[in-house]
């Protein structure tokens, strides 16, 4: 589903035509093209239009592991995807 709500975005904004003629399987997106798609920022110190402030952090569980890799993070077909703004604990 993520991949067909990307596909149609991209086809939308007139880029990467190549990807009509791709298999899903061997697009590699990275959560910074998930995000650059709406022309939004992301990255361990932003999200969207929110600067990460002293009290807070942003947080990206994959699959229901937490990962480190924020921007740089591989999403897969069918992957479980959580990015929370929250309190510092």
């Amino acid at each position: 589903m993520l991949w067909e709500i990307l596909r149609k975005e991209i086809e939308n904004l007139g880029k990467y035509k190549e990807l009509n003629s791709m298999s899903v399987d061997k697009i590699i997106i990275s959560l910074a093209d998930f995000f650059a798609v709406w022309n939004k920022p992301f990255s361990k110190d932003e999200i969207l239009d929110t600067k990460v402030d002293r009290g807070h952090i942003v947080k990206v569980t994959l699959n229901g592991a937490q990962v480190d890799t924020y921007e740089n993070t591989i999403l897969r077909d069918k992957d479980q995807l959580v990015i929370a703004y929250e309190e510092k604990k």
